[in-house]
């Protein structure tokens, strides 16, 4: 009876375990080829400090891939 149990919890917790919506929003009528630097602000809720860095760092890389100067 408890293997039973234990397979319907967790039958019932994977259901729950699904993929947050994100939503992304920006000016659409921003051209944004007129802009050349940009900074980062302090997170009033930060990732974890690893992903916090990881995320700034695969930013930054591709940012500044992406311009020219």
């Amino acid at each position: 009876m408890k293997r039973v149990s234990f397979l319907v919890s967790m039958v019932l917790l994977a259901g729950t375990a699904v993929g947050q919506k994100c939503v992304v929003d920006w000016d659409h009528d921003a051209d944004f080829s007129h802009y050349k630097t940009y900074a980062w602000m302090e997170s009033r809720n930060p990732a974890p400090e690893l992903s916090h860095k990881r995320i700034i760092e695969a930013v930054d890389k591709q940012m500044t891939h992406s311009c020219p100067n």
